[in-house]
C-alpha cells in the first residue's frame, strides 16, 4: 500500500538551500541612522556567531526570516511559526509547541502565502518576554518605568529589532526558569495613560483601548507572538531588521520587568508549581477516596485566593501571618523602589550576605528567592516551611485545610462556616426543578440548538436558573449522555435484557488482522513526525481497497468510504496534502468526504453526516482542535466523556442516537516531554487501541532506511499490544505501511517465552498447501509444538477458539466440504484469507460423482464418455464462483491447490505450438508446451489423465490453447 509523502514529514527542510536572493532594505528615517551605521560596522568586522558558537554566513542580516531560521540565527529553544503579515497562518500556535523544522516547512511549502516567521513568547520559548514599543511616546513611558535600566534606541544591551518605522522596536528578554510557574497566567500587559500596567486578558477590550497609551507600550508573554527580523511588514512592505543581535541570546529580564510581572501574577493560579488548583480529576479522586476535608479542596483554594474580603484583610498582615520565619528576624525587611515595590529580606533556606535575596510582592503575596531559585504563593511558603523541604509541591488536602483555617481565624473568619455561607449565597436557585426535569430540559436544548455557542449559553443559563452553578456545559452534555445510556432499557434499569446478544451486530474487519469496526483508536506523537500523513495513507488503502501485509500475510482492505474531519489546518493546506497523496475526491476518489468546522459538542450533526456518508473509516484531525471549547481542560475527566458517548453509539443503529459502525481514528498530540499523549488518562480507557508514532533509532534506520517511522500499538483490546508497523516513504515519495509482527511469535513482554499457540495455528494454515479440517489443524499444531520440545498441546476446544478468533480477525476463511458422505453437517475446512484468491469456493470430492456440480459433470463426461478424470495429488479440485446447480451456461473456474498461481485459465485466443513451430492441436497432448515467443511454459502438479496418459496444464497459460479430439476447447468453460 503506497501513498505520497507530505512536506510536514520532510525533516531535511532545515538543510534546504537558501531560496532566492535576499532583499536589501533602505533606512527610512534619520533616527535609524545610528543603528544602520552600527550594522555596517558589524558586517565589516569579524564574522558573527550564533548562541551555539556557529559562524553565521556573510551578509546574514539581509536574509529572509526563513533563511535565517535555516542558518540557525534564532535560538534553538524558540518556538517559531509561519506568519502572513502579523498573523499566524496555523491554528493552535499558542497552545501546541512546534519544532523549528516544522515551522520552516510550513513557510517553504506556502511561498505565495507566508510573508515571514514569528516567535511565540512565554514558556513555549523558554520564558521569552518581549517589550513592544510603538513610537517615541511609548519609548518615553518605557524610559520612566525602567529608570536606570532604560536602553536607548540603537544602544540596546539585549536582542532587539525594528520594523524601520520611527521609534518602533522590540526588546527581548529571558525570564529566569524558577519564576516561570509564577508567570504562567500572564499574557499581555499594556501600559495605561495614567501609569501602571493593565492585564489585557482581565479587562474589557473596549476599556483597554480607551485606557492604554495611544502608542503601545506592551509587555508580551504567554500566548503572544512577535514577528521576526527578515519578515515583511504588512504596511511598509520592507523587512524587519535587527537593532542588536547580542550573540543570538536575549539578556536576562531586568529587575523592573520582573517586579511588574510579579505584581500581575495571580496567587493560587493554575500553574505547574505548588500553587496549582486541583483539576476535576484530582478533586473527584480526593473527595471519593478520603473525604477528610470539611470543604472540597478546590473550594478552599478558591475562597482563599479569590475572595476579595479575604485578600483585603490578608495583604497588610503577610509578614505576621505568612512570612514569619525566625530567619527573617536576623535581617530587616527592606521595601524596594519603583511602582511595584518588593519586600526584601534574607532567605530561610540559605545564608544571605545581602539580606535581600528573598522577596515577596506586597499586593499579591507571591514570593521568590533568586539564590535558591524557588518561588510560589503564600500557602506554598507555609507548606515548604512546615515540611522542611523547599522543593515540596502543593499542600495535600488536609494540610491545605489546616493552613487556611489557621489564617482565616486570625483574619476574623469562621472556618468552615465562612466558606459554606459563600457557597450557599451562590447557590440560591431561582427555579425549583427535579433532576429528571432538568435532564429533559437539557436534552431538548441539545436537540433544538445545533449551534454549539448558542447551545452552551442556553445550557449554562438553565443551570444557573436552576441553582446548579457547578456545572459546565461539557458536564451537562456528559450527564445527558449518561442518562441516555440508562434510558436504553425498559423500566429505567441498566440491566440488559436476556436476548441482548441477538441484537448486537458482529465486528467487521476493514483491514483483516489490524483494523475493525466499530472501534476507536488514538494515534499520537509529537508535532511533525507524520501522524496526518500516516493516517491518510491508511485512509487511501481503505478507500481504494488496496493490499497490505499483516503478520507477513497479504490481506485485502475492505473498500469503503472515508470521512475526514479536519480542524487542525486550513483547507488550502489539506488540499496540498491530498494532491501529493494523489487523492482527488472530485474525480478518481469519490470515497473521500471532508467535514470542516465540526466540534465535539455537535453529536446530532455527527450522526447525520455519518448516516449520509456511511463511512468505514472516520478520521478526526485532531482531538484537540474539535474539543477546544473552553469548558473542559485536557486533564479533566469531562474531556474524555464525548469519546465514551461516541463509543456507546458507534454501531448501535437500533438506538435513537446511534450511527452505523465505523472505525474512528483520533489524531492527538504528545506531552511536551514526548512521553505519552496529552490529557487525562480517561482517554486511554475510552478507546480500543492507542498507536504511538515515532522516529527511528540509528539501528532501526540502518535496517529499514531513513525515511521511515515506527507505529507501536500501546493499549489494545484486540491482543495486539506491543506490535509494530513500519511506515515507509520511498524515493518516489510514496508511503507503504506494513506489519512488522511475524506470523508466529513468542509470548512474554520481551517475546522470549513459549510460542503463541494462536500464532502456531495461523502458521500451520499459512504453510498448508490446501485447506485443512479442524482435526488436521490440531495434528499439525501438535507436530509444531512437539518439534519445539514442548508437550502442552492445545485441546480441541482451544483449537476451535483460536480458529474462530482468526476468522473474526479476517485472517482465516472457513468453508464447508460438500459431499463428504457422512451424516449431519459437512465438515469445515480452514485456509488463509489471502488477498488475490478470488471469490467463495466449494470443495468437491471427486470420488463422489453425486456431489459434482452440473458444469463439472458435463465437462468431465463430454467427448470422453467418462474416461477423463481431473485430480491433483490429494484427489480434489476446487471450484471458484460456483453457479446454481440448474445453471449450465455460467462458466466455472478451476483452481490449482498446489500453486499460488490462482485460477488456471486457458483462453482460446492462441493455438499452442510445438518446438518446431507447428500447431499441436492434434499432436501428442503430452508434448512440451511453448508460447508464441518460443519460451517453454512451466509445469505444475494438476493434470488431465486420459487412457493412462498425462496432459500437463501450464501454470501461466495466458496464450496456450488445448483442444480435444473434435478440435474444440474442453477447458473454455473454466476460463
Amino acid at each position: 500500500m503506497q501513498t505520497t509523502a507530505t512536506a510536514n514529514d520532510i525533516d531535511a527542510a532545515a538543510s534546504t538551500p537558501l531560496i532566492g536572493a535576499a532583499e536589501e532594505d533602505v533606512a527610512t528615517s534619520q533616527e535609524n541612522s545610528t543603528a544602520n551605521a552600527a550594522h555596517e560596522t558589524q558586517d565589516a568586522a569579524a564574522p558573527e556567531t550564533n548562541a551555539e558558537g556557529k559562524v553565521l554566513p556573510e551578509g546574514w542580516r539581509k536574509l529572509r526570516a526563513v533563511q535565517m531560521a535555516q542558518q540557525g540565527v534564532f535560538p534553538k529553544e524558540w518556538n517559531l511559526l509561519g506568519v502572513k503579515g502579523k498573523d499566524a497562518f496555523k491554528k493552535k500556535w499558542n497552545s501546541e509547541p512546534k519544532r523549528q523544522v516544522d515551522a520552516i516547512c510550513d513557510v517553504l511549502t506556502n511561498p505565495g502565502y507566508a510573508t515571514g516567521m514569528g516567535v511565540v513568547t512565554g514558556s513555549f520559548s523558554g520564558g521569552l518576554v518581549a517589550i513592544d514599543l510603538d513610537g517615541w511616546i511609548a519609548d518615553e513611558a518605557y524610559k520612566k518605568t525602567a529608570g536606570e535600566a532604560y536602553e536607548p534606541y540603537g544602544e540596546e544591551k539585549t536582542m532587539a529589532w525594528t520594523s524601520g518605522r520611527e521609534g518602533r522596536r522590540q526588546l527581548l528578554y529571558r525570564v529566569p526558569e524558577y519564576l516561570l510557574p509564577l508567570f504562567a497566567e500572564i499574557k499581555s500587559l499594556a501600559f495605561a495613560k495614567r501609569g501602571g500596567f493593565l492585564d489585557e486578558g482581565y479587562f474589557n477590550p473596549a476599556f483597554i483601548k480607551d485606557t492604554k497609551l495611544d502608542e503601545e507600550f506592551v509587555i508580551r508573554y504567554n500566548s503572544c507572538m512577535s514577528v521576526l527580523p527578515g519578515s515583511i511588514h504588512p504596511d511598509t512592505k520592507k523587512r524587519y531588521r535587527f537593532l542588536n543581535y547580542n550573540g543570538g541570546l536575549p539578556a536576562e529580564a531586568p529587575q523592573w520587568l520582573i517586579d511588574v510581572m510579579k505584581s500581575k501574577a495571580t496567587s493560587g493560579s493554575k500553574v505547574t508549581s505548588g500553587s496549582k488548583f486541583l483539576d476535576e480529576d484530582d478533586l473527584k479522586d480526593i473527595q471519593h477516596e478520603t473525604a477528610k476535608t470539611k470543604v472540597p479542596p478546590k473550594q478552599i483554594r478558591g475562597w482563599f485566593f479569590k475572595n476579595e474580603d479575604v485578600r483585603r484583610a490578608l495583604m497588610p498582615r503577610l509578614q505576621e501571618l505568612v512570612f514569619n520565619h525566625p530567619e527573617f528576624d536576623n535581617y530587616t525587611w527592606v521595601e524596594g523602589s519603583g511602582e511595584n515595590p518588593q519586600m526584601q529580606n534574607g532567605c530561610p533556606w540559605h545564608k544571605s550576605s545581602s539580606g535581600t535575596a528573598f522577596q515577596y510582592a506586597k499586593n499579591v503575596g507571591v514570593w521568590d528567592c533568586k539564590a535558591c531559585k524557588v518561588s510560589g504563593d503564600e500557602l506554598d511558603f507555609i507548606h515548604k516551611i512546615r515540611t522542611g523541604d523547599m522543593y515540596a509541591g502543593r499542600p495535600d488536602p488536609e494540610s491545605l485545610e489546616t493552613y487556611v483555617s489557621e489564617i482565616a481565624e486570625k483574619l476574623g473568619f469562621k472556618y468552615p462556616e465562612a466558606l459554606r455561607e459563600t457557597q450557599k449565597a451562590m447557590e440560591a436557585p431561582r427555579e425549583e426543578v427535579s433532576s429528571r426535569e432538568f435532564l429533559e430540559r437539557c436534552r431538548r436544548i441539545i436537540k433544538d440548538f445545533t449551534n454549539p455557542a448558542e447551545q452552551s449559553i442556553e445550557l449554562l443559563d438553565l443551570a444557573e436558573r436552576c441553582g446548579r452553578f457547578k456545572y459546565k456545559a461539557s458536564d451537562i452534555r456528559a450527564l445527558v449522555a449518561r442518562d441516555n445510556e440508562f434510558q436504553r432499557n425498559k423500566d429505567n434499569t441498566l440491566l440488559r435484557p436476556k436476548n441482548w446478544q441477538t441484537k448486537v451486530a458482529e465486528e467487521e474487519y476493514i483491514i483483516p488482522g489490524f483494523l475493525r469496526k466499530p472501534s476507536q483508536i488514538l494515534i499520537h506523537s509529537r508535532g511533525g513526525v507524520g501522524k496526518t500523513e500516516s493516517v491518510m495513507a491508511l485512509a487511501k488503502a481503505i478507500g481504494r481497497g488496496e493490499v497490505m501485509k499483516i503478520r507477513g500475510i497479504p490481506v485485502q482492505c475492505q473498500k469503503g468510504n472515508v470521512l475526514w474531519i479536519s480542524g487542525d489546518q486550513s483547507e488550502i493546506r489539506l488540499n496540498a496534502q491530498l494532491m501529493r497523496m494523489g487523492i482527488e475526491s472530485h474525480s478518481t476518489d469519490p470515497w473521500f468526504h471532508l467535514v470542516s468546522d465540526w466540534r465535539i459538542d455537535l453529536p446530532d450533526e455527527f450522526n447525520k453526516i455519518v448516516k449520509a456518508v456511511q463511512p468505514s473509516l472516520i478520521v478526526v484531525d485532531s482531538l484537540g482542535s474539535v474539543s477546544d471549547l473552553g469548558d473542559a481542560g485536557e486533564n479533566e475527566g469531562a474531556y474524555a466523556a464525548p469519546l465514551y458517548d461516541i463509543s456507546r453509539r458507534n454501531g448501535a443503529v437500533d438506538m435513537e442516537d446511534g450511527f452505523p459502525a465505523a472505525a474512528i481514528i483520533w489524531i492527538h498530540h504528545n506531552k511536551k516531554d514526548g512521553s505519552d499523549f496529552r490529557g487525562t488518562d480517561r482517554l486511554l480507557n475510552a478507546v480500543e487501541e492507542t498507536w504511538g508514532l515515532r522516529e527511528l533509532t540509528e539501528e532501526e534506520e540502518a535496517e529499514h532506511g531513513v525515511n521511515s517511522r515506527i507505529l507501536t500499538i500501546g493499549k489494545s483490546r484486540f491482543d495486539r499490544s506491543g506490535d509494530r508497523l513500519l511506515v515507509t516513504r520511498d524515493h518516489n515519495l510514496n508511503y507503504e505501511i506494513k506489519d512488522l509482527t511475524p506470523t508466529l511469535h513468542r509470548m512474554g513482554v520481551n517475546r522470549n517465552g513459549d510460542l503463541d499457540p494462536a500464532g502456531v495455528v495461523l502458521e500451520v494454515l499459512r504453510a498448508a498447501e490446501q485447506p485443512l479440517k479442524e482435526e488436521e489443524v490440531r495434528e499439525k499444531v501438535k507436530e509444531y509444538i512437539q518439534a519445539e520440545g514442548h508437550d502442552k498441546i492445545p485441546k480441541r476446544t482451544a483449537i476451535r477458539k483460536y480458529l474462530h478468533g482468526w476468522i473474526v480477525n479476517g485472517m482465516v476463511r472457513v468453508e464447508q466440504v460438500q459431499g463428504s458422505g457422512g451424516r449431519g453437517q459437512p465438515p469445515k475446512a480452514y485456509s488463509l484469507a489471502c488477498a488475490g484468491g478470488g471469490g467463495d469456493r466449494v470443495f468437491i470430492d471427486l470420488d463422489n460423482q453425486d456431489s459434482w456440480p452440473p458444469q463439472v459433470l458435463a465437462f468431465l463426461t463430454r467427448g470422453y464418455e467418462n474416461r477423463v478424470s481431473i485430480r491433483n495429488p490429494e484427489g480434489r479440485v476446487s471450484i471458484t464462483t460456483l453457479p446454481p446447480e440448474d445453471d449450465l451456461n455460467t462458466d466455472v473456474k478451476l483452481h490449482d491447490l498446489n500453486t499460488d498461481a490462482g485460477c488456471v485459465s486457458i483462453p482460446a485466443s492462441v493455438t499452442a505450438m510445438d518446438p518446431e513451430g507447428e500447431p499441436i492441436s492434434d499432436a501428442d497432448p503430452s508434448a512440451p508446451r511453448v508460447r508464441e515467443s518460443g519460451v517453454p511454459v512451466p509445469e505444475v502438479k494438476t493434470w488431465v489423465e486420459r487412457d493412462g496418459e498425462e496432459t500437463i496444464i501450464p501454470a501461466s497459460p495466458e496464450d496456450v490453447r488445448l483442444t480435444d479430439e473434435t478440435g474444440e476447447d474442453p477447458w473454455a468453460r473454466f476460463d
